[in-house]
C-alpha cells in the first residue's frame, strides 16, 4: 500500500506503545455549541451590575443570544457587544449572514466575494480565519463592514498589524486576514521562521488558531490505521458539535512521488450531516470556497477499503486522497 510521512510516523509511534490521544478533549460528549459559548458568556454577564446587565440584555435581544454569546466568549467587552447592537439594524441581509453564519454553504461568499484562499500557500490561514470568523462575530462584522469603534478587535493584534495594509473593501480585509495569519503561523513553534512558500506547518496553525479562548495542538494522523481514525472521527464529531471547527491536513502518498507523501492542503471540519443512512462532516474547502461533505466511512476506512491501491481523490479534501494531520484543542 502506498505510504505517507504520517503513516510511517504512526507505525513507529505505535511500536513504542503510543497512539492518537484519546484524552484531553476540551469538551465532553454531552457538550453542545450552546453550552460551550454560553457558559463563558454567562460568566461575564453574571459579574455585571444590575443596570449594566439590563443594558446588555437589551443588546442581546437585538442581535440574538447565539451571536451575543459568541461575542462575549471570544473575549470582547460589554462595550463591544453594545457597538455591534448599535449597527445591527442598519446592516443589509448579507452582512448579517456573515456575522451569524460566515460559513453558510454550499457556496461560501461574503456578499459577492467568494471565500477562497488568495494564493496556493494560504489554505491553512484561510481555514484558520474561517474558524475564527465562526467563533467571533466581531471579527466577522469587521470583515463585512470595517467601520467599528477602535479597540474592539483583539484578534492577533490585528489593529496594529494591519496598519498600512489595504482594508477599504471586503476583498482587502479578507486578504489581510489571510496574510496576517500566514505571517503569524509561519513564524511560530519551531524557533526559526517557516518558509511561507511551503504553506503553513500544523504546529504554526495550532499556535495561531483562535476559538473561544481555547489553545490548540497539532496531531499526526495515520489514516491507514482504522482504530486511530475511529478515535479521531469520534473526537472531531464532539468538537464540531460543540461549535469548534477542526482544521485537517490532506495530501497524496508515495504512489504520486515523495513530494506528494507529505501534507499538501488544509480543510476545515465545520459541522455534521446525516443523509440516506450516511453520516459525516461538512467541510469548508478553501481552494473552492465551498462546503462539501465527507462521510465518516471515507475517513475511517478510506485507505483500508482501497486494498492495494489508494482511495479516490476527494473534493472535500481539495482533490487529495489522504489525511495526514489534525489541529485539536489541548
Amino acid at each position: 500500500m502506498a505510504w505517507t510521512l504520517t503513516t510511517v510516523a504512526g507505525r513507529a509511534s505505535r511500536s513504542l506503545g503510543r497512539s492518537f490521544p484519546e484524552r484531553g478533549d476540551a469538551v465532553s460528549a454531552a457538550s453542545t455549541f450552546h453550552t460551550l459559548y454560553s457558559a463563558r458568556a454567562d460568566a461575564v454577564l453574571s459579574s455585571l451590575a444590575p443596570a449594566d446587565l439590563h443594558a446588555a440584555e437589551a443588546d442581546i435581544e437585538i442581535i440574538g443570544r447565539a451571536v451575543a454569546h459568541r461575542i462575549l466568549a471570544s473575549g470582547h467587552s460589554i462595550a463591544s457587544l453594545s457597538a455591534v447592537a448599535a449597527t445591527w439594524g442598519d446592516l443589509p441581509e448579507w452582512q448579517r449572514r456573515v456575522v451569524e453564519d460566515p460559513c453558510a454553504g454550499p457556496e461560501v461568499t461574503f456578499g459577492l466575494l467568494p471565500a477562497t484562499q488568495i494564493d496556493e500557500t494560504t489554505c491553512g490561514p484561510t481555514s484558520a480565519v474561517m474558524a475564527a470568523l465562526i467563533a467571533d462575530p466581531v471579527l466577522a462584522l469587521w470583515l463585512a463592514v470595517s467601520d467599528l469603534p477602535s479597540g474592539v478587535l483583539p484578534y492577533l493584534g490585528l489593529s496594529a498589524r494591519t496598519a498600512g495594509m489595504p482594508d477599504h473593501t471586503v476583498r482587502d480585509r479578507w486578504a489581510t486576514l489571510q496574510r496576517v495569519v500566514h505571517v503569524q503561523s509561519t513564524g511560530m513553534g519551531i524557533g526559526l521562521p517557516w518558509p511561507r512558500r511551503l504553506g503553513t506547518p500544523p504546529w504554526g496553525l495550532a499556535a495561531t488558531l483562535r476559538v473561544a479562548g481555547l489553545r490548540f495542538r497539532s496531531h499526526m494522523l495515520d489514516d491507514s490505521h482504522i482504530p486511530t481514525m475511529e478515535r479521531f472521527t469520534a473526537r472531531a464529531t464532539r468538537l464540531v458539535t460543540a461549535g469548534i471547527p477542526v482544521p485537517v491536513y490532506s495530501g497524496g502518498d508515495s504512489a504520486g512521488g515523495l513530494s506528494q507523501a507529505v501534507p499538501r492542503h488544509v480543510v476545515l471540519l465545520v459541522g455534521r450531516y446525516t443523509a440516506d443512512a450516511e453520516a459525516g462532516f461538512e467541510v469548508f474547502e478553501p481552494s473552492a470556497g465551498r462546503v462539501r461533505r465527507l462521510a465518516d466511512s471515507r475517513i475511517v476506512r478510506g485507505v483500508a477499503d482501497a486494498g492495494e491501491g489508494s482511495p479516490d481523490r476527494h473534493p472535500a479534501l481539495g482533490y487529495w486522497n489522504r489525511l495526514s494531520w489534525a489541529v485539536l484543542p489541548r
